[in-house]
């Protein structure tokens, strides 16, 4: 069993790097973390019972999978967020619990909030959220959802791009907050769960980022982004662009599943241009839904 565990956790790790060969081998990149935890496991187990070459494999997934995500490792000496100015959400389109959702937007009162895979029965059951931002901006989306950008403060300039096949809408819009102006965008592109879709992502980023060196504004990027940060696709863009993942100010945190933590990892997040001082990150806590929130503060 140890040998098997072993193998199966250096072949997970070692595929990850083969992306461009076949869509099951980015997911496999998605796990990091837990395979680092497995090969430490895999080491003492080489240890205690004077397996050598047991150590030697585990070693070698773990230097990799260190390496990888070395940058994202979790950090839970730093402080949460002393106050929530933009909030990111995907509410889940089966949310069962949306009071959970309403208490965390009436506790953080965020000045700009994203919504996603908002169904009616949720409007009807957040009436109070919606009512609560007099701005707003959304559109339709696959399988029926919709997105939606909500506001407390005028937007100007809106857009909304089609990327893609057209059902993966990206909302735009220019928004003051804190006395300075922002280009604010939404983002949730297909999650790369068959070829079809990986393939539909990777067009999402390429039109994405095209959008984003255009913009002269800072900028902050709101979303489900169905990528992890260490990703090849998701590291080039983030260089591309010159945006920063705000969860770099905290380390990994989980942010989907919330019902499997073992298999935690951060899928959503809010990126900001380089010149954007953020105070604070804030993730969770559970608002019914299997992604947590995502929450940021602005210093002034």
């Amino acid at each position: 069993m140890i040998e098997l565990l072993s193998l199966t956790v250096l072949f997970l790790s070692v595929s990850g790097f083969f992306y461009n060969k076949w869509w099951g081998f980015a997911a496999a990149g998605l796990f990091r973390l837990q395979y680092l935890f497995l090969s430490f496991l895999g080491i003492a187990a080489g240890f205690y019972y004077s397996m050598p070459l047991i150590i030697i494999i585990n070693a070698f997934s773990f230097a990799v999978n260190f390496y990888i995500i070395s940058d994202w490792l979790p950090n839970l000496l730093k402080k949460q967020a002393d106050n929530i100015d933009v909030a990111s959400i995907n509410s889940w389109s089966k949310n069962h619990k949306p009071y959970k959702l309403s208490k965390y937007v009436t506790k953080f009162q965020p000045e700009v909030l994203l919504l996603m895979e908002v169904t009616d029965k949720l409007k009807r059951d957040c009436a109070d959220i919606f009512n609560a931002y007099p701005y707003n901006m959304s559109h339709n989306v696959r399988d029926g959802f919709e997105i939606w950008l909500l506001s407390k403060n005028p937007m100007c300039d809106t857009e909304v791009y089609n990327l893609g096949e057209g059902d993966t809408p990206l909302l735009s819009c220019k928004i003051n907050l804190r006395g300075r102006e922002y280009r604010i965008f939404s983002a949730h592109p297909r999650p790369a769960i068959n070829s079809h879709y990986a393939e539909a992502r990777h067009t999402y980023f390429e039109s994405f980022k095209k959008i984003i060196l255009k913009e002269k504004d800072p900028i902050i990027v709101l979303g489900d982004f169905n990528s992890v940060p260490w990703e090849a696709h998701f590291s080039l863009f983030l260089e591309e662009t010159k945006l920063i993942s705000t969860l770099i100010t905290c380390g990994y945190r989980i942010t989907w599943p919330t019902y499997f933590l073992p298999f935690g990892i951060p899928m959503d997040h809010i990126l900001v241009s380089d010149s954007i001082s953020v105070n604070g990150v804030c993730v969770g806590p559970n608002v019914g839904s299997d992604h947590y929130p995502v929450g940021m503060g602005i210093d002034d």
